[in-house]
């Protein structure tokens, strides 16, 4: 029993390295495009939408990357979120588009909430996004920084541990941004979950040198 035990944290530890994000330690460019032999209609994004300034961000994003690659593509937004869901209809209404599924999920971190009582709530939010993200199963998951985006990015990783190797995770830092990253933006960062850190500010990218400046993106 104790050694296959041994041999299953072996696996475990071996499966873990298999799937830690190379291509940011190593600073290798980043692409949106999923390593995946899967045709570009079989292939499924996740693209996480945040209140506020975040979701027009996304939005202004997203008009910079063939969408026709990732069908159907999936729009995650807290379930308080009362203006981003009709922002993204009407985007993929203004492309020619109508291949987009809408989720709602609970919401990590209220406004004003206090950190430490929003780890229950993040903790909720998690396994919520885990049960979605396995229905999903995507190829693509983008964020650009909401609280919203951690959970959703946490229960990707779970994937890609447990199923699909390559599933990409790519968080892209707010615009606003110049000199600190976000409080989600440092999460994925010290954490072996995104693939890609993508900044707009040469400033930032001297700070956090796993991250790569792309310029400004919107």
């Amino acid at each position: 029993m104790k050694i296959l035990i041994l041999i299953l944290l072996c696996l475990l530890v071996l499966r873990f390295f298999v799937v830690l994000p190379w291509n940011r330690l190593l600073r290798k460019k980043i692409t949106l495009s999923p390593d995946t032999k899967k045709r570009a209609s079989q292939r499924k994004a996740i693209i996480v939408l945040g209140s506020g300034g975040h979701t027009t961000e996304m939005l202004n994003l997203l008009t910079g990357i063939d969408l026709a690659q990732f069908t159907p593509r999936h729009y995650i937004l807290s379930e308080t979120d009362k203006i981003s869901e009709t922002k993204g209809h009407n985007f993929e209404e203004s492309r020619g588009q109508n291949n987009s599924v809408f989720h709602r999920i609970p919401r990590s971190r209220e406004v004003l909430q206090s950190y430490s009582s929003s780890i229950f709530t993040t903790i909720k939010s998690i396994f919520a996004c885990i049960k979605l993200v396995i229905t999903i199963r995507p190829d693509v998951v983008l964020t650009n920084g909401p609280g919203t985006g951690f959970p959703v990015c946490v229960a990707a990783w779970f994937l890609k541990f447990f199923w699909n190797r390559n599933l990409r995770i790519i968080f892209i830092e707010s615009f606003c941004r110049v000199t600190s990253m976000s409080l989600t933006g440092k999460l994925l960062y010290y954490t072996p979950i995104a693939d890609g850190i993508v900044v707009q500010w040469p400033e930032l990218e001297r700070k956090y040198p796993m991250s790569q400046n792309l310029g400004q993106l919107v």
